[in-house]
């Protein structure tokens, strides 16, 4: 059986068949190879883990801003009962290039409104009262630099990185005046078109 086992570790020899000392070293050697081995599949394996472990973490700390972003819809205003749309920020960090797009699923976008900068005090929006209002969505970057769109519902998406040459045109916020105007052609159009 040792010389099956030494011809198999050390292959065909035209010396004599080796002794019990020859033999050892060969099996402690084979079954320390065996502990390389198994050491370095536990290192990658640990590695790999590692790698994940900080994907998902640097995932968490970016969707962490994001996440205290949210969106209302439909909430009257106290001052003058018109409905708004509100952009809330449960943390001190601002969030940039923010568009706010009202829509129905029938009809499509009935309006966008865009602005460079949300603080933490957040941002109340009117909308026009006719509007029937089934989802809003606001898309912004958070100070990672990485874009997301959370809908009314709660739904928070990364759309990615925003790229470099991005740059968006803020909407100036119409005064009440200029709101019953667009409103009046509105009501005037709908009629119109019966």
């Amino acid at each position: 059986m040792v010389i099956v086992v030494s011809l198999f570790m050390h292959g065909a020899t035209d010396t004599a068949p080796p002794n019990a000392a020859e033999w050892l070293s060969a099996i402690s050697t084979f079954w320390g190879s065996v502990a390389a081995a198994i050491g370095a599949i536990g290192t990658a394996g640990a590695l790999w883990l590692g790698a994940i472990a900080y994907n998902r973490q640097t995932k968490d700390q970016h969707r962490s801003q994001a996440a205290t972003v949210t969106v209302h819809r439909g909430l009257k205003d106290a001052l003058d009962g018109q409905h708004t749309v509100r952009i809330d920020l449960a943390n001190q960090l601002p969030i940039f290039n923010v568009e706010l797009i009202c829509f129905d699923p029938d009809r499509g976008v009935l309006e966008t409104f865009v602005k460079h900068v949300v603080t933490s005090q957040g941002l109340v929006h009117p909308v026009d009262d006719a509007l029937p209002l089934h989802e809003v969505s606001v898309t912004f970057t958070d100070s990672s630099g990485i874009r997301w769109t959370r809908w009314s519902k709660g739904k928070l998406i990364e759309v990615g990185p925003e790229p470099e040459d991005f740059d968006i045109v803020e909407t100036p916020v119409p005064s009440h005046e200029e709101r019953n105007k667009l409103l009046q052609k509105r009501m005037a159009r709908r009629a119109a078109d019966g």
